[in-house]
Formats: C-alpha cells, structure tokens, sequence
C-alpha cells in the first residue's frame, strides 16, 4: 500500500486526488492524462514507453488539468472553446468538441472526528465533494459532511442544514512532503490561521487544524483511471497529528487544542480519466 498526507483539514473527505504514495527516483509528481496524439513522444495508451524515433509515437504525456474542449476531425463546434455550434441538420461540422473536463467528485461513507478531551465524537453519516484539478501540482475541492452529530446534538457549519458541515475552497497541491512519500497540502479559504472550518453542535463550536495521512488503493498512481479510493485510519498505515478547539461561549474563548484522531473512508470519479505521475 502507499502513503498520502494531507495538511490541516478536519473531517477531511477522502479522494484519490490526495493519494501519497513510495515515490521512485524521477521527476516530481504531477497530474495529468496520456492522450491519442500524433508525433507523440509513446507508442502506447500508457505513455510508458518511448518511441524509439523522437516524435514518432501516437500518445504523448499532458500534465495538468483534462481539457474540456478537444480538437477532433468531426465535432459540433467551431472555436477551441466549445462556444459555437457548427452543424448542419444535426450533423458535425466543426473541429472540436466537448470533453469531460477537470471535474471530480467523491463519495464517502461515515466519518469521525474523535477527541477524548471533550468527550464524546462527532460523527457524520456520510462525506462527499465536489472539485476539479487546476494544474499538475493543485486542485481545489469544497467537501459536505452530512448527518453530523455529537452526543445527540446536531452540528452544522455555518449557512449549512442541520447535520451539515460544508468545507469550502479547500486548496490542495500536489508534492513530496516527506522523502520518498507524496501528498495533497491543504490550504483554506480562512487563510493562515490553519482553520479549515468553524461548526457549531446545538451551542458548543468546535474547529479543527493539523494534518492527517492515508491509504490509498492506487487505482491512479501511474496509471489512468476515473476512479480510485483511500481509508484514514488510526494504524501503521498512516499519520495523523489533528488538533481540535471547542468553545462554549460564541467563539470568544477557545479550549484546547486537544490531540484528535480521524477515521474515514470514500472513493473518487472524475470526468475524464487522470494519472497521478510520478
């Protein structure tokens, strides 16, 4: 199995963007796909391996973010954006079409926030996102828990429903944080303060900052794929050094932060098939 870390996220969602994985000795991680392309620098679907004659493959190697507009002999648009239809009686006459796009989602089954210093967990029922890769290094995600609880007190963030907890603008970026280990580092939309969300359980509020590793199934670790899968748990597998603050007066005065451990599980489709290349 190989390794992920991700920084300072509570009831982190799970997804195969933030695999971290035993890194061989070549260049640095990235995401991307390998394309059909001619003049391409690979012989296969895979581009594993060279053409033995530079620029006499058929596939070539694209880092960053799967386009949503391709170029193609027959396609329903005119423009290298995919703004202007171009057919005639429903047939193609353009040179570009619509493709899936950077996209992503995810979906989780129940998370758990543990903090023995202030009793009891918070638990959710089920976890799931919404995101999309900007470059070979980063990608953004917002994640919804749902059914979240404590003690049988409902907790909400902020404008979310009963039992929600929405993080938002979740920035990750792809790269070795440890030797030989790869991960997603997160950052928030709260800024520096390594917050990652504020949320409230019929009074009490709770934040969370830190980081926590786990274990992903490598479904898209130098391969393509639309879908892979990971597990946070507390064993040898993975790291976890969370921390958790609790408030009892309106986020004047905070308790803590207290050791916290996450346990959690899910899996990823994206729109287009995507590699995580190392």
């Amino acid at each position: 199995m190989k390794r992920m870390r991700i920084a300072g996220l509570c009831l982190v969602a799970v997804f195969a963007l933030t695999a971290a994985f035993a890194v061989s000795a070549q260049a640095a991680p990235e995401f991307g796909q390998c394309v059909a392309q001619k003049k391409g620098e690979y012989t296969e679907g895979a581009c594993k391996t060279k053409s033995a004659k530079p620029k006499k493959g058929h596939f070539e190697w694209h880092a960053g973010p799967a386009p949503s507009c391709i170029s193609v002999k027959k396609g329903f648009y005119s423009d290298p954006g995919c703004t202007t239809r171009d057919e005639k009686k429903g047939k193609p006459k353009g040179k570009y079409e619509k493709a899936g796009g950077p996209g992503f989602t995810t979906a989780g089954g129940a998370a758990t926030l543990e903090t023995p210093a202030f009793g009891a967990p918070v638990t959710c029922a089920s976890n799931s996102s919404v995101g999309s890769v900007l470059t070979a290094t980063t990608a953004t995600q917002t994640i919804t828990f749902v059914g979240c609880e404590t003690s049988g007190k409902k907790c909400n963030s902020g404008g979310a429903g009963t039992g929600e907890i929405v993080v938002k603008n979740v920035q990750n970026t792809l790269k070795e944080q440890l030797p030989g280990i790869v991960g997603i580092s997160f950052a928030s939309e709260t800024g520096p303060t390594g917050i990652f969300v504020t949320f409230e359980c019929e009074g009490p509020q709770i934040r969370t900052k830190g980081f926590v590793t786990g274990v992903n199934n490598g479904a898209d670790l130098n391969a393509m794929a639309t879908t892979g899968g990971e597990k946070f748990e507390n064993s040898t597998n993975d790291e976890q050094d969370l921390e958790t603050e609790l408030s009892v007066d309106g986020g004047v005065t905070w308790k803590g932060p207290a050791p916290s451990l996450q346990l959690a599980s899910g899996t990823l489709t994206s729109a287009s098939p995507m590699e995580i290349r190392f």
